[in-house]
C-alpha cells in the first residue's frame, strides 16, 4: 500500500511537471488559438483521467487531442506533453514517436532533462534506426550520442550581468542509419601523440585549425597543399577540437587531448 502511495505521488508530480509546458494555454487562454480550442478541451479530459489514474484512457485521450491538434505551437507542446507522460509510464516505445515530433517542430522546448530521456528510450527500446547527433553551433562540431553520450565543453563568461553566453550554443539533429556526420569521414585520420599533430587526408588539406572547449582558437594553420600534415603543436594538458578544411570544401572536427 506505501509503495502503491508512492508510485502515485510520483507520478502527480511528472503530471504536474508536464503540464507547465503548457500553462500558456492555462493561464491565459484568450492566447490559445480558436483553431485548437477542441483539442484544447480534449487535454484537459485526458489531464482529468490521469489524475484519476485511468491512465489507458488518459493515454487514448491525449492521441485524440493531438489529432484534433491545428497549430505548430499547439501541436509541438501537446506532442511533447504526451512524450513526457508516456515516459512516466514507462512507455518508451509510445514515448519516443512524440519525442520526435515535438524536436522537428520545435526543438527549443526541449530541455536537457527531455534529451536525456529520449536518449533512454531509445536505448531501452533497441532502437537503432534513429541517430541523435549533438550540434556545437559555435565550434561546428557533431558528436553522436549513442556513440558517445557525454559532450565535453567550458562555458564562456563575459561579465557579472550577462553571466554565461553559451545557452543557444547547442543544438539535437535526427540522423538515419544512412547517414554520415562530418565527423565521421573516414579520409581523414586526425592523431596528437606526444605534442605531435598528425593528419592523413585523401584530400588535399586546406587548414588546420585548432580550438579549446571555450571556442578559442589556439592554433591555426593556413594553405597547407599537402595529404600529410605532421608537426609539434604545443598545447596545454586539456581537449581540443581539431577542424581540417580539404580543398574541395569538406571539413572534418574530432576532438584530441592534450596530456
Amino acid at each position: 500500500m506505501i509503495n502503491n502511495r508512492l508510485k502515485i505521488r510520483v507520478l502527480s508530480l511528472f503530471f504536474l511537471a508536464a503540464l507547465s509546458i503548457s500553462n500558456y494555454a492555462q493561464d491565459d487562454k484568450s492566447k490559445l488559438d480558436k483553431q485548437d480550442k477542441k483539442a484544447y478541451k480534449i487535454e484537459g479530459k485526458a489531464d482529468r483521467k490521469f489524475v484519476e489514474q485511468d491512465f489507458d484512457k488518459a493515454m487514448k485521450l491525449y492521441e485524440s487531442a493531438l489529432k484534433e491538434a491545428k497549430t505548430a505551437d499547439f501541436t509541438a507542446l501537446l506532442h511533447l506533453k504526451t512524450a513526457r507522460l508516456y515516459l512516466t509510464l514507462l512507455d518508451y516505445t509510445q514515448s519516443i514517436p512524440h519525442y520526435e515530433a515535438a524536436m522537428q517542430a520545435d526543438e527549443s522546448l526541449f530541455t536537457s532533462v527531455d534529451v536525456c530521456n529520449y536518449l533512454d528510450a531509445l536505448r531501452y527500446t533497441g532502437e537503432k534506426s534513429i541517430r541523435p547527433i549533438l550540434v556545437d553551433k559555435m565550434l561546428d562540431f557533431e558528436q553522436d550520442l549513442l556513440t558517445d553520450n557525454i559532450y565535453h565543453f567550458k562555458q564562456r563568461k563575459v561579465s557579472e550581468e550577462q553571466k554565461y553566453i553559451d545557452t543557444d550554443r547547442f543544438l539535437l539533429k535526427l540522423y538515419g542509419n544512412n547517414e554520415v556526420i562530418d565527423n565521421e569521414d573516414s579520409s581523414v585520420q586526425i592523431t596528437y601523440v606526444k605534442s605531435v599533430l598528425k593528419i592523413e587526408s585523401s584530400e588535399m588539406i586546406k587548414d588546420i585549425l585548432v580550438y579549446d572547449l571555450y571556442g578559442r582558437l589556439v592554433f591555426n594553420k593556413t594553405a597547407i597543399g599537402s595529404t600529410l600534415y605532421s608537426q609539434t603543436v604545443s598545447l596545454s594538458p586539456s581537449t581540443y577540437i581539431v577542424k581540417v578544411q580539404l580543398d574541395n570544401n569538406k571539413t572534418k572536427a574530432s576532438k584530441i587531448v592534450a596530456l
